[in-house]
């Protein structure tokens, strides 16, 4: 994932998006409280997304749980990453924006090999993690891990 932040904010519409990056960036935790509470009361899949995500990150308040999802992003530190990477999506993803797919692959500048795969609806493999075709998902993931676990193998014993 690119960045679970704005991953998770981009789900909301785009001025609710903003306004909370302008709430968080004043470090406003009440107004993003306020606003959370109201949001999860009309919005059974906001409800799920924060409590669930407060849950997992630990998070005692909504407010908590976004500043925590700064610390997952790849935005600073993707020219880092120097091995072979498979980076992979869904076309319908309910959760990951497909932009992210395209940010993500344009910054892996130092990589030593990638391979993006985008599932279709063509495929049945449109949704979150390629739900609907979960066998074709793990056979891309399968097949690519072999492929480069061969190449290192060779790269290691000399081989060419």
């Amino acid at each position: 994932m690119y960045d679970f932040l704005d991953t998770v904010l981009s789900r909301r519409g785009k001025f609710l998006e903003i306004l909370l990056k302008i709430l968080l960036w004043m470090k406003a935790s009440a107004a993003i409280n306020s606003i959370a509470e109201i949001k999860m009361k009309k919005d059974s899949y906001a409800k799920w997304g924060i409590e669930h995500g407060m849950y997992v990150l630990g998070a005692k308040t909504p407010y908590e749980y976004f500043q925590k999802l700064k610390l997952y992003s790849m935005k600073q530190i993707s020219h880092l990453v120097k091995q072979d990477f498979l980076l992979i999506t869904s076309t319908h993803d309910h959760f990951v924006p497909l932009s992210h797919f395209h940010k993500q692959s344009q910054k892996l500048k130092n990589v030593r090999s990638f391979t993006g795969r985008i599932f279709t609806t063509h495929e049945h493999a449109e949704n979150h993690v390629g739900f609907g075709n979960v066998p074709l998902v793990v056979n891309v993931i399968i097949n690519w891990i072999k492929m480069h676990t061969c190449e290192v193998q060779k790269d290691a014993s000399g081989i060419t």
